[in-house]
């Protein structure tokens, strides 16, 4: 193999290696924590929630979403998700509400229990005596903390919410972070990415090695072709066939001395 086009091939395969790991092991980890938590908001103390904790649970209630992230491709705008409130923490006997970041692809399935939950907590004519059937969804994922827009549309939500101007007695119904759930959600992604990446640089590694093994045994097998026919890997014969060599060529000389000699007695001999 030639030593540029191999150390290319060496240097890709270890490129492609570190991607995929970079990309599996932190997919590998948020997916087995978040499968294995038993950190269940909806039975946590305030006081539990904590940045970088995976937790999930079931949602039962919703209070509608207080933001809306907006992505531009292509020139195009559209809504690829919202921050929802859902109600946990009943330990202080002040209910607290706990963010979901939530994909669009979920946006019906949030918007469903948001009307079920409204239509059951502010009915006015005492007809909803429980709530609508409602689809059940597991989330989980990892806390993040809000950035500083983020709380401003939290505090501008709860002000509505709970009809008060004074951020301190929002903070009361506050907890500050969300769930990611669409960070759960690409865990499954991460690990397909990290495995083709790093699948893709272990092939490029084994072909590498088996290319360079070949080379090395073929460079293995002139040396010994050349010893075993005289040939010092320079084109020149060694000595040792030499010997061999002479003697034949000395008997040869002497036959043909012979032959001339038995040929001038001849001659000789017909013009006495």
């Amino acid at each position: 193999m030639n030593r540029g086009r191999g150390f290319k091939t060496f240097l890709n395969g270890v490129i492609f290696l570190i991607v995929g790991l970079c990309i599996l092991v932190p997919g590998c980890i948020a997916k087995l924590s978040s499968e294995t938590t038993k950190n269940d908001f909806n039975y946590m103390a305030s006081s539990e929630f904590a940045k970088g904790k995976y937790v999930n649970g079931e949602v039962c209630f919703v209070m509608d979403y207080f933001e809306e992230e907006e992505t531009t491709r292509d020139g195009k705008s559209s809504i690829t998700g919202r921050t929802y409130l859902i109600p946990v923490a009943f330990d202080e006997e002040t209910e607290k509400y706990l963010g979901v970041f939530v994909p669009a692809s979920k946006f019906d399935d949030f918007d469903e229990i948001t009307t079920a939950t409204f239509d059951y907590l502010f009915d006015e004519t005492g007809e909803v005596e429980e709530m609508a059937a409602i689809p059940e969804i597991q989330i989980s994922g990892k806390l993040k903390a809000y950035e500083s827009d983020e709380m401003g549309y939290l505090y501008e939500y709860m002000e509505w919410y709970l009809g008060t101007t004074s951020q301190s007695e929002c903070d009361n119904y506050i907890i500050p972070y969300f769930v990611d759930y669409k960070a759960s959600g690409t865990s499954g992604v991460q690990i397909l990415l990290g495995g083709i990446f790093t699948g893709i640089g272990l092939i490029i590694l084994i072909v590498f090695a088996i290319a360079a093994l070949g080379g090395r045994r073929k460079d293995d097998d002139v040396v010994s072709y050349n010893n075993s026919y005289g040939n010092d890997g320079y084109g020149n014969m060694n000595t040792p066939d030499t010997n061999n060599s002479t003697d034949n060529y000395t008997y040869n000389d002497n036959q043909y001395n012979n032959e001339n000699t038995t040929f001038e007695d001849n001659e000789d001999s017909r013009f006495k």
